[in-house]
């Protein structure tokens, strides 16, 4: 969930678009927007990403991210959505997802990033960084970067 200036809650969502695509590329992540702080929502839209475990940040400057685990040809990726929320969320950038991190197998998650005091965004996660060696599960992986 994203707290916005105007008032608004903005609420991340994982929903099915069918089994088959599920299955294939992770759940649709689609956004809702409440203006009675959480009691009632609607949903407004769909994100680029099918992925799992999103979260949403809301940046003074007028940017919602969306981090999620994202599903892609062959692998795992940590992306990123940005939108405006200028529109409250409704539209986003399809064309440019910013991929941050790849895993090594087809396991990521749990995204979360937050700004620091210079504007940068910081963005942390787990991932399987190796396929042979130690540690062979998950590690934890931090990213400092800027908006395109």
């Amino acid at each position: 969930m994203a707290q916005l200036p105007n008032g608004k809650l903005l609420l991340a969502a994982c929903r099915d678009n069918c089994e088959k695509e599920r299955a294939r590329r992770g759940f649709l992540i689609t956004v809702h927007e409440s203006a009675d702080q959480g009691l009632t929502c609607k949903e407004i839209g769909q994100t680029p990403l099918f992925a799992r475990e999103p979260s949403l940040t809301a940046l003074p400057d007028s940017a919602l991210v969306l981090s999620a685990q994202d599903f892609g040809p062959g692998a795992t990726r940590v992306n990123i959505a940005i939108s405006r929320w200028t529109d409250g969320g409704e539209t986003w950038d399809r064309d440019q997802p910013v991929q941050l991190a790849l895993s090594a197998k087809n396991e990521v998650g749990w995204p979360v990033t937050l700004q620091l005091a210079d504007g940068s965004l910081l963005t942390a996660h787990a991932l399987t960084a190796y396929l042979e060696q130690p540690p062979d599960l998950f590690v934890t992986e931090v990213v400092r970067w800027r908006l395109p």
